[in-house]
């Protein structure tokens, strides 16, 4: 009983993001072998337009429930729905994943940096990617197979077809 209580503490500690104001190495760290899903919004801030003094102050702004701050439109957008950390590092540089595996649901965090500026980022979702299960690939895959199947048989019918027939368009119609 005592080994499943701490498996599900460190289970807790790990998706709660550790203690608050505390960060480690391996708490930051992704794992290579399990794909995390994120969905978030972001407020992008240039680094040409003074971007990290103007997002710390969109964080107050924020933090104060006052009105939306003004942030720069982000060139891949603003929302991300079930993005991995690959896609996630494509789209705003190499490590940025990191700054959200340990965020709170819910709450504006930041600024965090990426190739382009600042950012201030909200997650709404973090999961693992699960495995589909044997049954429902199975289904997917003979459905697959059926549908190619299908096509194949049609596609050998109308060709069967069109070597009956010569087919002869005349020069003159005006089909357009």
């Amino acid at each position: 009983m005592k080994g499943i209580s701490l498996a599900l503490s460190l289970l807790l500690l790990f998706f709660a993001g550790g203690v608050v104001g505390e960060t480690t190495e391996e708490s930051e760290t992704i794992r290579d072998d399990i794909v995390y899903k994120f969905t978030f919004t972001h407020l992008y801030f240039s680094k040409e337009k003074n971007g990290k003094v103007r997002a710390d102050n969109a964080l107050i702004q924020l933090i104060k429930n006052e009105t939306t701050p003004r942030s720069e439109p982000f060139l891949v957008g603003k929302n991300f729905l079930n993005k991995t950390a690959k896609e996630i590092d494509r789209d705003f540089g190499k490590g940025f994943a990191r700054n959200l595996i340990n965020l709170r649901e819910g709450v504006w965090m930041g600024p965090f940096d990426s190739i382009y500026g600042s950012h201030l980022v909200k997650t709404s979702n973090f999961k693992e990617a699960r495995m589909p299960e044997y049954v429902d690939v199975k289904k997917e895959v003979l459905l697959d197979f059926l549908l190619e199947k299908k096509q194949g048989q049609m596609r050998d019918y109308i060709n069967s077809l069109k070597d009956k027939y010569e087919i002869k368009i005349n020069p003159e119609f005006n089909y357009r």
